[in-house]
């Protein structure tokens, strides 16, 4: 635990209302020595200028504070009432989840044989379904069980992603209409990630028409033919417009963790991007460690190897700059 002489000693030694990302990287760098109580995660919120700061270091040093019943006096840390509401849906969320029965998991509907993508060997239109955790607060973010009147949107919100059969499924039995059924499938089938596994949709049809349509739309895709992965050359190269729209989305995630998670789903999503953009996307990220990660993730999309550099040059340590510099020898 961190004495709080210590942390005084600290804090006098740093500036007051000096920039909120070396604060952060300087009192995150404690977290893996040393445990916090509730009190002192809220005098390193009082540093920082801006709520989203404050907000990130709390959450941040949730899970190892030492006396989490006191945690509520962090609340008082922020200016804006939403940033706390937010801490407080976090802790909500986080100690549901503690306390929750590993065994069941009633996200995914009874009743239906789901297909494992991880074990799909066959061809695919995209790099790799969206995670987890990232499709299942998008669902949950849209209304949980139902689409309630939203439906077009509902559809729209996933075709940026790779998704996979089985998360497909979900998307589609959250209505009981199988027209809107059909019509999600349609709309979203050129970024099912198993395509192989299209038989497993048929259980969601229960209806003599609705399993005849079904089937035209399946005779339709099998007389075309599944396209694979398309290679990283020519027309897959991302444009300046549609780069700016991938960095305001990103953006606009709470979350580094969620950023990150966004940010590979948009890049593995069969598209090549230039080193240039690698860099600009990169720098999204607050953490090093984040960076140098989503650097090597990006690196086997990238159309000029050659210029990688460019995204080197962004990183501000130099073991952050050597480990990617002996990533891409190894490739």
């Amino acid at each position: 635990m961190v004495q709080d002489s210590f942390l005084d000693k600290k804090i006098k030694m740093l500036q007051r209302g000096q920039d909120d990302d070396r604060l952060y990287q300087e009192f995150k760098g404690w977290q893996g020595s040393y445990r916090f109580t509730s009190a002192q995660v809220r005098r390193v919120c009082d540093l920082f200028r801006t709520d989203q700061k404050r907000l990130e270091f709390a959450i941040d040093s949730y899970a190892d504070v030492v006396d989490k019943e006191n945690f509520w006096i962090v609340y008082d840390a922020f200016n804006k009432m939403s940033s706390a509401i937010r801490l407080y849906d976090f802790i909500l969320i986080t100690e549901g989840a503690i306390h929750e029965d590993p065994g069941v998991d009633d996200f995914y509907d009874l009743g239906y044989d789901y297909p494992d993508w991880e074990r799909y060997n066959g061809p695919h239109t995209c790099g790799a379904p969206m995670q987890e955790d990232l499709f299942r607060s998008e669902v949950k973010s849209f209304g949980g069980r139902g689409i309630s009147g939203g439906f077009n949107s509902f559809g729209t919100r996933f075709s940026s992603y790779c998704i996979s059969v089985r998360q497909l499924m979900k998307i589609c039995l959250l209505t009981q209409d199988e027209r809107q059924r059909l019509s999600l499938i349609n709309d979203l089938w050129a970024v099912v990630y198993d395509v192989d596994n299209i038989d497993y949709l048929a259980q969601l049809f229960k209806s003599a028409k609705g399993k005849d349509e079904f089937y035209s739309f399946v005779e339709s895709v099998r007389k075309h033919g599944f396209d694979p992965l398309p290679p990283v050359v020519g027309n897959c190269r991302v444009s300046d417009e549609e780069l700016d729209g991938f960095v305001q989305t990103i953006s606009r995630q709470t979350f580094e963790n969620t950023q990150k998670m966004m940010a590979q789903d948009i890049i593995s999503k069969g598209r090549c991007f230039k080193a240039i953009q690698i860099a600009r996307l990169v720098k999204l990220f607050t953490y090093d460690n984040t960076q140098v990660e989503m650097a090597k993730f990006a690196y086997q999309y990238c159309v000029d190897k050659e210029n990688y550099y460019q995204v080197v040059d962004v990183l501000s340590f130099d073991s952050s700059k050597t480990s990617l510099m002996e990533f891409i020898k190894s490739k």
